[in-house]
């Protein structure tokens, strides 16, 4: 059974799950990667959002297990993209699509910034014959293209053979 599903860390006025260490609507000052992210499983399935810092990264790498991933999305294309009405001047007031809770493989593959497994940090990139570290914030990111990221998702065996064979 998979342990990242769905909603599980609540909304920011009604939090759930503190898996990680994480809270739905978080904000960090210090050591921020990620300001309102939103966070998804491997299904392209919605779990939560807020900043995520580089102990939160690091959290979430060693107490996640090895066929999980969580995949973050930036603020625009997690919230702002399925906005279909904005009222006021915070996120709480809007209207979206009712796909903002799951957009599918297809969507968070397309438009993810970072991929966290049991092993590795990813850093997505838009070029597909993108290899190496992306240092940021004191982490190493292996660098990934969109093709390859979506071969992450979707594969259900060892995470470690899908990257290597598509370089």
């Amino acid at each position: 059974m998979p342990l990242l599903t769905q909603a599980m860390y609540g909304t920011e006025f009604n939090p759930a799950s503190r898996l990680f260490g994480l809270r739905c609507g978080q904000m960090r000052s210090t050591s921020k990667v990620v300001h309102n992210g939103g966070w998804y499983n491997r299904r392209g399935e919605k779990l939560g959002w807020g900043d995520l810092s580089t102990t939160d990264f690091l959290n979430i790498q060693a107490e996640l297990p090895e066929l999980e991933l969580l995949v973050v999305l930036e603020e625009e294309d997690s919230f702002w993209k399925f906005v279909t009405h904005n009222p006021g001047v915070i996120g709480s007031m809007c209207s979206t699509t009712p796909t903002i809770d799951a957009p599918g493989v297809g969507y968070v593959a397309t438009h993810c910034s970072f991929i966290v497994s049991s092993t590795e940090l990813y850093h997505i990139e838009d070029d597909s014959r993108t290899t190496g570290v992306f240092e940021y914030c004191n982490l190493k990111f292996k660098r990934l293209g969109r093709a390859q990221a979506r071969n992450l998702m979707v594969s259900g065996t060892k995470l470690g053979a899908i990257c290597e064979t598509t370089y």
